[in-house]
């Protein structure tokens, strides 16, 4: 028996493209044209260059469509544990009379909160507890002064009622009135002083200054802080003055009574807390003071891995928002060139089956 086969069954050769393949008898037509792919093909069609191309245009897209949608703040606050104990008074004791005006209220309030002082219904000074502790620097009206030490957790819910305590301050008798038309304040000589007036007043309020829509907060250094106070009875035009706690002294002039706004930015953090002196004097010289309080960071605390999620996610759609003018094109350019490979590879393929197939006829035997 003869059996003749030929060169052809043995290594079959396709052109294709201007290149030969060879496939050998026990390989498939797909595995020998892989095996002889060109660098660049090898390149462009790896499973791990389709992957990473899918994952960069995910990348791409959501960048994109972050940069041209509409932004949304959405903030949420996960309420702080309720306070158990009110802040309570200890300093000065009830039914004390005074021939002082600046006095110091210390008393004992729970951590993680900040007490408000309430004189005579208006709030004129606030402290963030430490150690179990306040103290509050104010400065007593004429008569009779009810204080309230009102204690609040750090997202700003009030803790239980406190005791009242009833204060009495019996001022010495006033100076002989000038007509110098220059006033004095106990806190910077050198404020801007509005100008007086020898006309007196038949019927005036008491001139007060008062702290209004406090709410807890944390500033880091460089960022602004601010404060709403409240300015009532006496007479316009008004110098304000706030030691900062800091070093620096700001001073403005508000013509009218009624709210208004201080700010300041500061440059170090002493580690905690600064507390914060603002005094209002009236064009008939009385005066008026609030302590407030900021607690400054150098930075807000961040867990570890948050920090390095958030710092590289930035800087990645940083990137792609400076360049994105080169970054589509040349990925646009990299998935045309795969879908082409693997165009022609699948086309190529075709061929080379159809002609394994030709090649692949019975071969006739000759006894």
């Amino acid at each position: 028996m003869l059996s003749s086969i030929t060169a052809k069954n043995k290594h079959m050769k396709a052109k294709q493209n201007g290149r030969n393949i060879r496939v050998r008898p026990h390989q498939s037509a797909k595995a020998s044209l892989r095996r002889q792919r060109p660098i660049h093909k090898r390149i462009f069609l790896h499973p791990l260059s389709v992957i990473a191309a899918i994952i960069t245009g995910v990348v791409l897209a959501f960048s994109s469509l972050a940069t041209s949608a509409a932004t949304y703040n959405v903030s949420a606050t996960v309420p702080a544990p309720p306070l158990k104990t009110p802040a309570v008074i200890n300093s000065p004791a009830d039914q004390t009379t005074f021939t002082i005006q600046d006095i110091t209220v210390d008393g004992s309030c729970p951590n993680n909160s900040y007490v408000e002082l309430n004189q005579n219904g208006l709030t004129v000074g606030v402290y963030i507890c430490a150690n179990n502790n306040f103290s509050i620097v104010i400065r007593l009206l004429s008569g009779t002064n009810v204080l309230i030490a009102q204690d609040y957790n750090l997202t700003d819910q009030a803790g239980p009622a406190s005791e009242p305590v009833t204060l009495y301050y019996n001022p010495p008798s006033p100076p002989a009135q000038t007509n110098s038309g220059s006033i004095t304040g106990p806190l910077n000589n050198n404020q801007p002083r509005p100008k007086t007036t020898s006309t007196p007043l038949a019927h005036q309020a008491p001139f007060r200054l008062s702290l209004t829509d406090y709410r807890y907060q944390v500033v880091t250094v460089g960022k602004s802080v601010s404060f709403k106070l409240d300015l009532n009875g006496g007479r316009s035009p008004y110098a304000i003055t706030v030691l900062w706690g800091d070093g620096n002294v700001s001073t403005k002039v508000e013509n009218v009574s009624g709210i208004f706004a201080v700010s300041h930015t500061y440059s170090y953090s002493s580690g905690d807390e600064f507390v914060i002196k603002a005094e209002a004097v009236d064009s008939g010289g009385n005066t008026a003071l609030v302590q407030l309080i900021a607690r400054i960071r150098t930075e807000l605390i961040k867990p570890v891995a948050a920090i390095a999620s958030t710092s590289f996610m930035s800087k990645l759609d940083n990137f792609i928002k400076n360049y994105s003018m080169i970054i589509w094109p040349v990925y646009l350019a990299a998935v045309i060139a795969i879908i082409s490979f693997w165009l022609g590879e699948r086309e190529e393929l075709h061929k080379l089956r159809l002609k394994q197939a030709r090649y692949a006829k019975p071969i006739s035997h000759k006894t």
